[in-house]
Formats: C-alpha cells, structure tokens, sequence
C-alpha cells in the first residue's frame, strides 16, 4: 500500500476513534442532581413541557425542590420521573456581559461601515483633513450604543440556558 494512503487510512482511523474518546456521554446519572447545592441557579424543564427557573432547595433519590420567584417566592416539587432534564443557569452578570460584548462587536462593525462610507464621500469631495477620523469616531459610538443595547437586551434575546445536568433517559 503506498505511504500516501497508509497516512490517510491512519489519521482517518485516529479521528475516529478519538471522536469516541473523546465524546462526553448522556448526562442521565441523577448522582450529579443530587450534588448540586443547595442555592445553586438551575432550569427545570418536566416532560409535560413546564419550565422552572431557580434555586435548588432540596433534592432527594426520587424528587427534587426548586425554589422559583414568580412575583412571589413559591416551592416546585417535582418527581424525579416527571424530569425531562436540568441545567445549571448562567449568571445574570455573565449573560449581560456577553450580551454587552457582542452588542459592542456589532456596533463597531456597523460604525466602522458608516465611517468608512463618510469619508469615501469626504475624500471624494476633498474636505478630508484629518484621515481615519470620521471612522474612528463612528466606530467608537457604534461599540457604545451596541454595548448600552446588548447588555439591556442580550440576556433576553441571546440567553442560553446553560449547561447540562441531568437528561432524563
């Protein structure tokens, strides 16, 4: 067999198995349910499709307690068989974090454009006396008002809901 294919049969049959290697299975052991501490953020999702946004109060081998704030402090009891799965929730600070970031990344984008298109007509017209400044100064607003909008609303529009804890089998 030529070296060509020896070396392509090889790295195709170490991506292979290093796909199995590597791959995380099925998160569907309610141990680590029953390690969470109590307080901890989670989503609740039942199988009959509720959602229960909170903290863990209490989890035991067959049910688990969520303290949820829904206008007011309320405790959802669910049995283990009615879990369809649970994620821990990401922190508010994260979220609006992330959310300020990408809206500041856009708003640079979109400002970098608009500068770029004002001093093509500036250069155009030969009133450009200090070059860059018109897309400097675009840029920077667009990263401040993306910014302002992406921590205001990026947690509702880009919310993700974490990572898994348990998936019911």
């Amino acid at each position: 067999m030529p070296l060509t294919k020896r070396i392509t049969s090889t790295f195709l049959l170490l991506c292979f198995v290093s796909s199995f290697t590597f791959a995380k299975g099925v998160p569907d052991d309610w141990g680590k349910v029953k390690q969470l501490k109590s307080g901890t953020s989670v989503v609740l999702i039942t199988k009959q499709g509720a959602e229960f946004e909170g903290e863990v109060h209490l989890v035991t081998d067959d049910e688990i307690a969520v303290a949820v704030d829904d206008e007011s402090w309320r405790l959802a009891r669910v049995k283990r068989v009615e879990v369809s799965e649970i994620r821990k929730q990401r922190s508010q600070f994260s979220r609006q974090a992330k959310g300020g970031l990408l809206g500041g990344a856009i708003g640079v984008g979109i400002g970098a454009g608009i500068g770029g298109v004002a001093e093509a007509k500036t250069n155009a017209n030969g009133f450009n006396d200090e070059p860059g400044a018109a897309l400097f100064l675009f840029s920077f607003l667009g990263a401040i008002v993306g910014a302002v909008v992406g921590v205001q609303k990026g947690p509702k529009v880009f919310s993700a809901k974490g990572q898994m804890i348990y998936l019911a089998p």
